[in-house]
């Protein structure tokens, strides 16, 4: 169960901004080493917690090729050296596990959680292959003793969890506010790690937005949304006081770009949003409204990292930063054109977040 929660596997989609890279491709690239992203003196190597793309692209084409989404240690091992690795990983790097609230968790409306986006998504016809939700999915909020269990047996020491915003927090009609037992369920699983000596890295947004914020607050969608700012940094800092003391690092926002693009742009992804739908209502705006969520999205990052360095740092002694995907590009030969070739597809990927 643990290892089926390491990589979400999905069909890549032509969406805006991908199309964008397709269109303005002059030059020629290589594959690359996997991208580590890095933010705040962190570094991150993600889909979680690793990931080997492949990127080919010629004169106004380019064509994703096979990624090797790991399987903790055993696959990177596997890995042929490149010369960003050549002398293997450093002493000090960090290998864990990372996961999802809404991919294990389960426990739809257990500890008084309300519905998140992906919640709404899953139970749309037609939107998940198979009709599959997470509605029980690993069952983690009843067993997550004997899943620490597990890790133990692994031998894990670093796990990477992310947070519920729905089960932290409930809508009251006008606001999102603390939910008391949800809260209390990540005390417990925080305790509970430590015990095992495992180490917590917490990230507080992986794609799952309540759908009251959607609805009644304008989401990410809705441009410069003071909004979702406040209810973001109101979010964080519950989560900074009741849970700071035995996280050792803070992840913002889990791979931006994805949720922002398979999000708002190819709508294979929750919301479900597509440019077709520009018009009234959540989601209008067409292929500029990716560019509003990030825009929104990395307004609510810093709102958070401004918050946890003046008020908690100090004190708790932890990090913070954002987790960036990349499937990373080289240029195949030194030629100016290919080496302009890989820069777009740099800023395309990762320059969005940095």
């Amino acid at each position: 169960r643990i290892q089926d929660s390491w990589v979400e596997r999905g069909q890549r989609m032509p969406t805006a901004p991908y199309a964008a890279l397709h269109r303005q491709s002059a030059g020629r690239l290589t594959n690359g080493p996997a991208a580590a992203a890095a933010f705040g003196g962190l570094a991150v190597i993600s889909v979680s917690l690793v990931a080997l793309g492949v990127l080919t692209a010629s004169a106004g084409h380019t064509k994703a090729g096979a990624v090797l989404s790991a399987n903790a240690v055993e696959s990177a091992n596997a890995v042929e050296a490149n010369d960003a690795c050549a002398n293997g990983f450093p002493a000090d790097f960090v290998w864990g596990l990372g996961t999802a609230a809404y991919q294990i968790e389960g426990g739809w409306n257990a500890t008084n959680r309300s519905p998140s986006i992906w919640d709404v998504f899953s139970h749309t016809k037609g939107a998940v292959a198979g009709g599959d939700t997470g509605d029980v999915a690993d069952d983690v909020i009843h067993r997550w003793r004997d899943d620490i269990a597990l890790m133990s047996e692994l031998g894990l020491k670093h796990y990477r969890f992310s947070l519920s915003w729905s089960r932290m927090m409930s809508w009251d009609g006008h606001s999102m506010v603390p939910n008391e037992p949800g809260i209390a369920w990540y005390s417990d699983f925080l305790d509970g790690l430590l015990e095992a000596g495992i180490t917590a890295h917490v990230t507080l947004y992986h794609w799952d937005l309540p759908q009251a914020l959607h609805e009644h607050r304008g989401g990410w969608h809705t441009p410069d949304n003071e909004r979702i700012l406040t209810e973001f940094e109101a979010y964080a800092t519950l989560a900074f006081e009741r849970l700071g003391s035995r996280v050792a690092t803070w992840f913002t926002f889990n791979e931006p770009w994805t949720f922002t693009v398979s999000g708002y742009s190819a709508g294979n992804h929750a919301p479900g949003c597509v440019p077709a739908q520009a018009g009234r209502g959540p989601c209008a705006g067409g292929d500029v409204t990716p560019y509003v969520v990030s825009t929104n999205v990395l307004n609510a990052h810093a709102r958070a990292v401004a918050v946890y360095r003046t008020r908690f740092a100090a004190t708790l002694g932890g990090r913070i930063s954002i987790t960036l995907n990349c499937e990373f590009a080289r240029p195949l030969t030194n030629s100016a054109a290919d080496a302009a070739a890989a820069e777009r597809a740099l800023q395309f990927w990762l320059g969005w977040g940095v």
